[in-house]
């Protein structure tokens, strides 16, 4: 199949998948983003949707920046402490007692590692309401008392592991922030964003980007402020945090998911990557834990009911967020998919998006399988 039949039978499912679900209420705005092999070079197609839902009107552009809540996880906490290993910071063996020597840490959790806390089998609930308390607070304040909340958890050695866990993650956040001696925003910026000319495409909107200055993508309203959520993060305890997390807090457009994939595909390849982390130590984030369905910081394909399909293959790593956002990469197929939407903006049903994933990724992998 010729490059420019690719690109019309590819854009016509893109255009036809997100058409039908624009005009289902999915979401009210929706890009998509996919990489795939042409010849020895990776190609990109980007299409995109619908309105952002912060003016009447307004129109989804190519440089709409979408809430990518949980693709935070992998996107900055995975990638900042392989950065932080490769400069001989920490090892997947740190553990939090370790990094936290002048703290309280309860017990239990003094000896789980890095490793424990990225594939989530470090034995921590699932989600607490912080924000209950911590939206009374200056964000300064609330950083430093879910600091100690989350070090006083006691990880129960009989509690079922493999517990996915916002509060693991945002555990990490603070040892990133504690080892590199620079907020978590800033160090992602100057060692992830930046090497790859994505400064302004992809980070935590924080101060440094007025939300009316950029097209960002609304998720909703605030409970306990009324307020209209466009470049302030969705997630309530994030939020409250004052936006930056280690479990939320990321904004990005289409185009720098895509180019984050891309960077992650040449790993998987074992290529040279601008990410300048090496393809031996990316190995060991992608390799399955036991039988769950999680790698140090990536979800893999579940089979039957996964998000990925049906056409991924097993060596296959992604990750949801619960706004809408997703990605998939192939290694054995050179093909990657990003998927951002908005979708919570349409009220608490995930349904449409439940569909709507694995439909576009099997037309997207049956094109290119010559199913």
């Amino acid at each position: 199949m010729t490059i420019s039949n690719i690109v019309s039978s590819l854009s016509k499912i893109l255009d036809e998948s997100l058409l039908s679900a624009y005009n289902n209420k999915v979401f009210s705005a929706c890009s998509v983003g996919v990489i795939y092999p042409a010849g020895k070079e990776l190609r990109s197609l980007i299409r995109f949707i619908g309105e952002t839902g912060r003016y009447p009107g307004e129109k989804v552009t190519f440089d709409c920046l979408y809430d990518l809540a949980s693709l935070t996880k992998p996107i900055v906490i995975t990638l900042s402490i392989l950065k932080l290993i490769k400069n001989g910071l920490l090892d997947f063996k740190t553990t939090v007692g370790s990094v936290f020597i002048d703290e309280t840490v309860a017990d239990t959790l003094r000896n789980v590692n890095i490793k424990d806390l990225l594939c989530h089998n470090a034995g921590l609930v699932a989600h607490r309401d912080y924000w209950q308390k911590m939206c009374t607070m200056e964000s300064h304040q609330a950083a430093a008392w879910l600091l100690e909340n989350l070090l006083s958890e006691r990880v129960d050695s009989a509690a079922e592991k493999h517990v996915y866990s916002d509060l693991g993650y945002m555990l990490l956040g603070f040892m990133i922030e504690k080892l590199s001696g620079q907020r978590l925003d800033s160090f992602f910026n100057t060692q992830i964003a930046k090497p790859l000319g994505l400064q302004d495409t992809l980070f935590y909107p924080v101060s440094r980007c007025p939300k009316n200055v950029k097209p960002f993508a609304a998720t909703g309203y605030c409970p306990w402020s009324n307020d209209l959520l466009h470049g302030t993060v969705h997630d309530d305890n994030c939020r409250s945090l004052g936006g930056v997390a280690g479990h939320a807090g990321l904004f990005g457009t289409i185009s720098a998911v895509n180019r984050i994939c891309e960077e992650l595909l040449r790993l998987m390849e074992n290529k040279p990557s601008e990410l300048s982390i090496s393809s031996t130590l990316f190995d060991q984030c992608t390799t399955r834990i036991g039988n769950s369905e999680w790698t140090a910081g990536f979800n893999l394909p579940s089979g039957y009911g996964s998000s990925s399909g049906r056409h991924f293959s097993s060596r296959s790593i992604g990750h949801l967020g619960f706004t809408g956002t997703s990605f998939w990469i192939d290694p054995d197929q050179k093909v990657a998919v990003s998927l951002l939407t908005n979708r919570v903006i349409m009220g608490e049903n995930q349904l449409g998006i439940k569909k709507l994933r694995p439909r576009v990724h099997n037309r997207i992998m049956e094109l290119f399988l010559g199913k």
